[in-house]
């Protein structure tokens, strides 16, 4: 018997029962059992029976939502490396449907109708080909590789019967659920974006779900969302008695207010999000955040106004609960997010006015930048591959000739000469650190420039990488035989290249102070150059002092690169047409500590 299947007494009388009435509808009465056609019965039942899989596996409203949920939360867990998360997620799914939560037969219907859809679109089938399957179990692995095959065929849920058979439900269940995780994992390493950000494009409940209108507390404009579910309508009945009991609420009544927040909760369940849950609190500040940067004049108003609704439901959730601890952690994102709006998010603006730049200038000046000049040169010395070292970096003797590219002198060597990397002297403060003549390295990883550089080809996609070679990749082609490559990838090269050279070393400490705050220097320095609008000064500590001439030699880098120049008194700038990507890589650093601060 396969696995996940056991007898059950009277099933198959329990499964009769439920298919009488679609036996019914062809002719078929078993009250009457003389008088049933034994050749008729049997030419009734595939259709019986596919209509009651059909039934069973198709979970409409909260029942789709849920089961939507249930893959999200796996997803994301596994993508994070939280195995044990992703696990308790599956085990918290049961044989049968409740009010609140779907059953596995819902999960496996949702599964096999998504990954139909998605292997059958063509603008997903790049990244889908590259989906690998993991899990701990064979058997597991076995049902996820068995409709990986099926789904690459769009048959995925017509084969439903025959892999539950091979399979058993309980493996199908799970090894949906990974392929899922995989084929997200694949979509999302391909579009350059978040695991959670795929999430919320494509485990939805409605594909229209970006344009649900969501109350604006305090103008009156609202407008109704379906999709919450009855236990969602008696936590926001108890949200509307409390807030009734308020000396000050947010919105002008509380009708407002609590019609606001059903708006919201509507709005997070499109998405999968239970607000009941204070882990899923994070989805509804995305989705919020996201409509806050939206055109029109009412965006922000209208995320500020949810975001302030949203605080106020957790002021409830933490007099209700029996564990108001466990909703610590979502007030601070939504009191985050509420500090961001607040300060105007000025670098976000400075960076959406550099992107209305001209897109043919902008593209101009960024294909003249060395780091996207020496792409071509570099492909072309690559051919069809070339060998790569244990580590996945350049091997040393091909550090000179490919550095040189960029402009670089470097040498590999197995072991440094004599004071190779002895500490220049005679240079002020406000003086970059001094390059040595040559540059000697025992790892790719030692050429600053060079690792950058190699790190953006990678999640460019214009080079990838086996366990023993690197090889032109799938972004490559616009890139050769005087190829012109689309403004999106070649900013996007440009930019991460920048966060990379300003990421260098960065949680390293050596005699200059900690690296990470030399990388936050060197982004200070770079964003007042392509900002001076932000009035951003260069700070006077004694640390800052000392760590100044390494954040200026990063500035120096890029400014023989391309990406900076200096004005008629000598001053640092960023040309208008790379602006925007320059910026963008520095804000990823900015970020990055500020998230590591947070931790």
């Amino acid at each position: 018997m396969p696995p996940g299947v056991t007898h059950v007494p009277g099933l198959a009388d329990s499964i009769l029962n439920e298919i009488a009435p679609l036996l019914a509808a062809e002719g078929i009465d078993l009250s009457d059992p003389k008088g049933v056609d034994i050749d008729a019965l049997q030419a009734a039942l595939g259709p019986a029976v596919e209509r009651r899989n059909m039934e069973l596996f198709t979970p409409t409203g909260a029942h789709r939502t849920q089961a939507l949920a249930v893959l999200r939360r796996f997803t994301e867990a596994t993508a994070a490396g939280r195995a044990d998360e992703a696990q308790a997620v599956l085990d918290g799914v049961e044989t049968d449907e409740t009010e609140d939560h779907p059953a596995i037969s819902h999960v496996i219907g949702v599964t096999l109708g998504l990954l139909d859809s998605w292997y059958a679109d063509r603008r997903l089938r790049t990244a889908l080909s590259s989906a690998r399957i993991a899990s701990r179990r064979r058997s597991v692995r076995a049902s996820a590789t068995d409709l990986l095959a099926a789904a690459r065929r769009n048959t995925a849920f017509s084969s439903l019967d025959e892999l539950t058979i091979t399979h058993g439900g309980l493996d199908l269940f799970e090894g949906g659920a990974t392929l899922i995780a995989a084929s997200i994992s694949a979509i999302a390493k391909r579009q350059r974006r978040s695991v959670t950000a795929t999430c919320r494009e494509l485990l939805i409940a409605d594909p229209e779900y970006t344009s649900v209108d969501v109350v604006v507390a305090g103008t009156g404009r609202a407008a109704e969302t379906d999709g919450t579910t009855p236990a969602d309508e008696r936590t926001l009945a108890e949200f509307e008695e409390w807030l009734a009991r308020q000396p000050h609420i947010v919105a002008p009544t509380v009708e407002d207010e609590a019609t606001a927040m059903r708006a919201i909760f509507g709005l997070a369940r499109t998405s999968g999000a239970d607000l009941r849950n204070p882990h899923d609190i994070e989805t509804a500040v995305d989705l919020l955040v996201d409509m806050g940067s939206g055109e029109g004049p009412d965006s922000y108003d209208s995320m500020m106004s949810c975001l302030l609704t949203l605080d106020e439901y957790i002021h409830f959730q933490w007099e209700i609960s029996r564990r108001p601890e466990n909703w610590d952690h979502a007030h601070d994102i939504v009191e985050d997010a509420l500090s961001a709006g607040n300060g105007g998010d000025r670098l976000a603006d400075v960076i959406e006015n550099a992107t209305a730049t001209d897109p043919r200038v902008r593209h101009a000046a960024l294909m003249k930048t060395r780091v996207s000049t020496a792409v071509p040169a570099f492909l072309g010395w690559l051919s069809t591959s070339r060998a790569i070292s244990q580590s996945g970096n350049l091997r040393l003797v091909d550090i000179e000739p490919v550095a040189a590219l960029l402009g670089v002198r470097a040498e590999g060597v197995r072991k440094l000469p004599p004071l190779a990397h002895a500490l220049p002297s005679g240079f002020g403060t406000d003086e970059p650190l001094p390059e040595p003549e040559t540059l000697y390295a025992t790892s790719m990883r030692d050429v600053a420039v060079l690792w950058a550089w190699w790190q953006a080809l990678l999640q460019c996609d214009i080079i990838e990488t086996t366990a023993t070679r690197v090889r032109p990749g799938p972004a490559s082609g616009p890139w050769t035989d005087g190829g012109e490559p689309p403004i999106e990838d070649v900013e996007a090269l440009n930019g991460l290249f920048v966060s990379f050279l300003l990421s260098d070393r960065m949680f390293d400490d050596d005699q200059f102070g900690s690296s990470a705050a030399v990388a936050v220097l060197a982004s200070r320095i770079v964003i007042a150059a392509a900002a001076p609008e932000l009035g951003i000064e260069n700070p006077s500590d004694a640390m800052s002092a000392i760590r100044r001439p390494r954040a200026l030699q990063v500035a120096a880098r890029l400014e023989r690169l391309g990406l900076m120049s200096r004005d008629a008194s000598g001053k640092l700038e960023v040309p208008a047409g790379l602006k925007a990507a320059v910026l963008r890589g520095a804000m990823i650093i900015m970020e990055i500590v500020t998230r590591s601060d947070e931790t």
